[in-house]
């Protein structure tokens, strides 16, 4: 057993390295997204853009000081060093603007590639939703920045991130000015709670599954099939088998020393099937979820002992719903039959897990992820919109932790 201070500079490490998957994961969706279908996955030089991400991770967790949100700057520094390093992310051709990009695609792929990163990755990080579509003034300031950078490949890499995170807080600034306040009067509105700023190894961790990028883009149904599944409310008896392709070892960061995770989801008045689950460190076999706005969709997740003739880990849990989906109902399941409430679970803070029975029935708990509309509607984007649930657990001494995600999509077809 290593000392206590090895302990927490293993757990730092595995954080650092889940933050890392999780800034890579968003600024390659982003960069997808920004370039006309096809061209990005063609052109890309995928360990290159690592590459930058990783320098721009180092960046902005050097220069966030004490009270600031790390969010900004990453943002910011994801931006900076995409524009830097352009020409070995991109060695061949350079992708043409996509369909989001079309208000201002006269300025160019980098330049929106770059805007496009910034945003996701500041939202991503920062738990805020930037109104870039409703502050003109604020969008074409920062675009008119980035272009600047662009054209002088001798700008200052730290006074361009200064630049850009002045821009990318003015979008705030801007948008708490227009929110209304108690009786009319204007006032900053209140932000949601980050919930992924806990002790030690835990955080944006659950990213670690995301770096498996494939559900990203397979085929989207309208519905889940009810093949095979339990009925709501109905005990489990068996064991539900851990999908296709699940290893017999992982990563430390994707295991924990004596549990099993499974993260299921279906529609309500169903239950869970082998078909629709997620583990860690498995590349998720299921189709996507498609959530319409105001739409809720079922998630339990099983946690059972992995060796009986070991004891129970001492685990905390947290899930996350990218914003601005919501986490709602949380409850600890009791023979089947919804349980105790977990308010806490629904703020995105860690609680503790239930002991875990040894004899193997798992521990159960279900929560909803619920769609509501966005006051500004930038929080989805016409057509389908990936916003994944994000379940992290770790060990009391935060020595390891496992993370598993579930792909979901909204889909927004009014008001386009």
């Amino acid at each position: 057993m290593g000392s206590t201070g090895e302990q927490h500079a293993a757990g730092g490490d595995a954080y650092d390295s889940m933050q890392r998957h999780l800034l890579l994961i968003v600024a390659t969706n982003a960069l997808r997204g920004a370039a006309a279908p096809g061209q990005f996955d063609a052109e890309v030089d995928s360990q290159a853009l690592a590459e930058a991400m990783a320098g721009a991770y180092l960046q902005a967790k050097a220069r966030t000081g004490v009270g600031e949100k790390f969010g900004y700057q990453l943002g910011a520094s994801a931006a900076v060093m995409l524009v830097g390093d352009l020409r070995s992310i991109f060695p061949g051709r350079m992708p043409e603007p996509g369909p989001p990009l079309s208000a201002f695609a006269y300025r160019g792929y980098p330049a929106g590639a770059a805007f496009s990163v910034a945003m996701a990755v500041t939202e991503a990080f920062a738990d805020v939703i930037l109104p870039v579509w409703s502050q003109p003034e604020s969008r074409d300031h920062f675009l008119d920045l980035i272009s600047e950078i662009i054209a002088d490949p001798e700008y200052p890499p730290r006074s361009a991130v200064t630049s850009l995170v002045n821009c990318l807080r003015e979008f705030r600034q801007a948008d708490e000015q227009l929110a209304p306040g108690p009786q009319g009067t204007a006032a900053a509105a209140t932000p949601r709670t980050i919930p992924w700023r806990p002790i030690g190894i835990a955080a944006v961790a659950t990213a670690a599954a995301l770096a498996l990028l494939a559900w990203m883009i397979p085929a989207i149904p309208h519905a889940f099939t009810g093949a095979g599944t339990t009925t709501a409310g109905q005990s489990p008896t068996d064991d539900i088998p851990l999908p296709p392709g699940a290893p017999t070892s992982v990563a430390l960061a994707q295991r924990l020393p004596n549990t099993l995770v499974q993260l299921f989801a279906f529609v309500e008045g169903e239950g869970p099937a082998r078909e629709s689950q997620t583990a860690p460190g498995v590349l998720p076999a299921v189709a996507p979820a498609v959530l319409r706005i105001n739409g809720r969709l079922v998630f339990e997740l099983w946690l059972s002992i992995r060796d009986k003739n070991l004891p129970p880990d001492q685990l905390s849990l947290s899930v996350y719903g990218t914003a601005p989906t919501v986490v709602t109902d949380s409850r600890l399941m009791d023979n089947g039959q919804p349980g105790n409430a977990e308010p806490h679970l629904d703020a995105g803070d860690f609680i503790p897990v239930h002991a875990i029975d040894k004899d193997g029935a798992p521990t159960i708990y279900r929560f909803v992820l619920s769609a509501p509309p966005d006051r500004t509607t930038v929080g989805y984007w016409c057509g389908y919109t990936p916003k994944p649930v994000q379940i992290l657990i770790t060990t009391s001494d935060n020595a390891s932790a496992a993370t598993t995600t579930y792909p979901v999509y909204v889909l927004r077809d009014k008001d386009c």
